[in-house]
């Protein structure tokens, strides 16, 4: 039986940025004219959609690509303090000591996501790592690698923590795993129908490995 093309997210999905992310950005978003997200709100702001949060804290779209790409040079400097999600290193290790290929689809930095797979003995399992600096139109993107690598709908699935990951996958008809442990709860990934949604590495792994 032929294997699925798995196509992983990094932020929220393999690497826990989030805490990282945030002080990074609490440190900037004055001099773009944007509030603060303050820690105690976080678990309130993973129940929101991109857009709203973007209200809520005034991060206009005209300063939005510029926001990001602070955000993702910034962090080169703290990627040696990020964690991988406890149980996913194995997971991935598994999957490719069981014949899986799979690739990363990511808006971080590739400088970033190498040094963050370097420190974690992961830098062998992935084949591909497509970046991109734009947080909206995902589908364009992971349509844009899918082309790049001759993967076709048929054989592909995405794994990824956000609504707006399952959002640009429905878009272009492939399934997604949806994690529970990234940005985005449980609540709001469940109210987009994700093909499946799992709560640990380990039922991510039983979850592929029945595919």
């Amino acid at each position: 039986m032929l294997k699925p093309n798995l196509i992983f997210d990094f932020d929220g999905t393999i690497a826990n940025t989030l805490n990282a992310g945030v002080d990074i950005y609490n440190r900037v978003a004055h001099e773009y004219g944007c509030k603060k997200f303050h820690h105690k709100d976080t678990e309130e702001f993973q129940g929101k959609k991109p857009f709203d949060l973007m209200r809520e804290l005034e991060v206009s779209l005209l300063n939005l690509p510029l926001l990001l790409l602070r955000i993702r040079h910034e962090l080169f400097s703290e990627i040696k303090n990020v964690e991988p999600f406890d149980g996913i290193t194995e997971v991935l290790h598994t999957l490719k000591q069981s014949g899986y290929n799979p690739g990363v689809v990511t808006s971080n930095s590739k400088k970033n996501v190498e040094h963050f797979f370097e420190e974690h003995n992961l830098n062998n399992i992935f084949s591909s790592i497509h970046t991109s600096k734009h947080l909206f139109g995902k589908h364009k993107v992971i349509a844009k690698y899918m082309r790049q690598h001759d993967i076709t709908k048929e054989t592909a699935v995405y794994i990824g923590d956000e609504a707006r990951d399952i959002e640009a996958t429905q878009k272009i008809g492939i399934p997604i795993i949806a994690v529970s442990w990234g940005f985005n709860t449980k609540n709001i990934l469940e109210m987009y129908k994700p093909f499946a949604i799992v709560d640990s590495p380990k039922e991510l792994l039983s979850t592929i490995l029945s595919m």
